[in-house]
Formats: C-alpha cells, sequence, structure tokens
C-alpha cells in the first residue's frame, strides 16, 4: 500500500487534499451509477452503442473510486505524513522542483503565495544589487537647489514641499508653485512676476515688498501671509484664504480681489482699496 500511495501522490499535501475529498466520494459514485439513462427500444442502433458504452465507463470510474476508497481509509493519516516527510526530497539532490503558487482568493485574503504589489508614497524601495532606489520619495529641497534649478530651466515647482525656505531678493518670475507648501518661506524684495500660486499653501509666508505683478493666487491658502508693501498690480487672488493677511500699505487698485476677502484681512489708511480709496475697507 505504501508503494501504491508513494506512486500515486507526489507530496504528503497531494495525499490530504485527497483525503479531504472523501466525504464527497459517495455522492459522486451514486450520481454516476444512478444517474437517469434514456433507453433506445433499438438496440442495434448507433444509440444503443453509445448507451453501452457510457454504462461500462461510468461502471469502470464507480469500481475506480470505490477502490480508491478502501485504499486510502486503511492507510492513517499521520503514518503518511510521517513517512513522506522522512523520504528524500528532490532539492536534495541539487534539483529544484518547479512549485506553481496557489491563487488568491479573489477578496484578497487566503493562504496564497501570490505577492501583492503595494505602493505607498515615500517609502517603497526598489533593490538593485546592494544600491537601494527610492521610488516616489518627496524631494527634500533647499534654498539652493531650487535657484539651481530655476537658472538651468527648471520652472515647475508643482506640489513641492518648500516650507520655512528663503528666497529674499531672489529674481524668480514665472515660477509655478501650484499646490505647493510654502508655509513660513520668506520672499522678501523677491521678484515674483507672474509666478503661480494657485492652490499653494502660503500660510505664515512673507511676501513683503515682493513685485508679485500679475501674480496668481487663486484658491490659495494665506492666512497671516505679510504682504506689506508688495507689488500686486494685476495680482488675482480669486476664491484665496486672506485671513489674518496683512495688505498694510498695499495698492489694491488694479488687483483682482473681493470686499469679503478684505474684511477678514489686515488693512491700513496707507492701503489703496480695489475702488481707488484710502483708508481701511
Amino acid at each position: 500500500l505504501e508503494i501504491s500511495v508513494r506512486h500515486r501522490y507526489k507530496s504528503a499535501q497531494q495525499v490530504l487534499d485527497a483525503m479531504n475529498a472523501l466525504p464527497y466520494e459517495e455522492g459522486m459514485k451514486q450520481s454516476l451509477v444512478t444517474a437517469p439513462l434514456i433507453k433506445d427500444a433499438n438496440k442495434d442502433s448507433p444509440d444503443s452503442t453509445a448507451l453501452n458504452t457510457s454504462t461500462g465507463i461510468r461502471s469502470n470510474i464507480s469500481t475506480s473510486l470505490s477502490q480508491m476508497n478502501t485504499g486510502i481509509k486503511t492507510v492513517n493519516r499521520s503514518d503518511i505524513q510521517t513517512r513522506l516527510k522522512s523520504s528524500p526530497s528532490p532539492q536534495s539532490n541539487g534539483t529544484a522542483s518547479p512549485v506553481a503558487p496557489r491563487a488568491a482568493s479573489p477578496g484578497g485574503g487566503g493562504h496564497g503565495g501570490v505577492a501583492l504589489n503595494i505602493s505607498v508614497k515615500g517609502s517603497r524601495n526598489n533593490r538593485r544589487g546592494n544600491e537601494t532606489v527610492n521610488i516616489n520619495q518627496p524631494i527634500q529641497w533647499t534654498t539652493k537647489d531650487v535657484l539651481s534649478a530655476y537658472e538651468k530651466g527648471k520652472r515647475d515647482f508643482t506640489d513641492q514641499d518648500l516650507q520655512g525656505l528663503v528666497f529674499v531678493k531672489c529674481f524668480i518670475p514665472g515660477i509655478n508653485c501650484y499646490q505647493a507648501d510654502l508655509s513660513r518661506a520668506n520672499f522678501q524684495n523677491a521678484d515674483l512676476t507672474r509666478a503661480d500660486f494657485g492652490k499653494a499653501i502660503l500660510v505664515q509666508t512673507s511676501l513683503k515688498e515682493a513685485n508679485l505683478s500679475d501674480a496668481y493666487f487663486g484658491y490659495a491658502n494665506l492666512e497671516g501671509a505679510d504682504l506689506r508693501g508688495a507689488d500686486l498690480r494685476g495680482a488675482n487672488f480669486k476664491y484665496a484664504s486672506l485671513r489674518g493677511a496683512n495688505f498694510c500699505g498695499v495698492d489694491l487698485s488694479s488687483t483682482h480681489i473681493s470686499p469679503e476677502q478684505l474684511s477678514l484681512a489686515k488693512t491700513n489708511w496707507r492701503t489703496v482699496m480695489p475702488n481707488g480709496k484710502r483708508g481701511m475697507w
């Protein structure tokens, strides 16, 4: 019996899988034996021959299942496991046998050997030999890096983290900082003509006396930003958050900004309002 089992099954797992199917074999045999057959009155017809052949096949299958059931039931499960594990494996000869991975369940669970491709921004690594290459790792910008990239022709800094960087008196017109984080950055006396700060975070950012003519601040957050003395001719603050922003001494006569926005900002008697009048709104 042991030789028969070893010949039929190559691993302990295959034997266990066969034993797990035992509860269903009786139903399989009954369905094969008792399935209704349509008899033809003419026994010599082709249909009758096919019917007899089908009946013989079903009988052979039923007999094979009975023999397999009897052989497997007489073997103890733990005994099979012990004997098969103690036999030399194909790997002992230095030859690796291919093992097909199990398929994962549709819900992502199960005990399969399928690797999940999970992309985590800033934490996924790709190893090449001894070198580790970071994927989607956020760039840690410095003021020197930004100015160097700008001099080489780079203008797009969309979604970048530029918090706390200092650009005092820097000449960077047309820079694109759309959705960038510029919290507490310092742009005092910088030339930011036609710069794009759409949806950017400029919380407590210093733009004091900066050239912001034709700059775009649509939907940006400038809460607590310092814009005192800045050139805002043609600047657009459409739907920007200006709570606590300082516009003291700023000429807003040609700036796209609403009274509702200015009611939340800081102004003084030197501020020129969009209607051309001086004084607090």
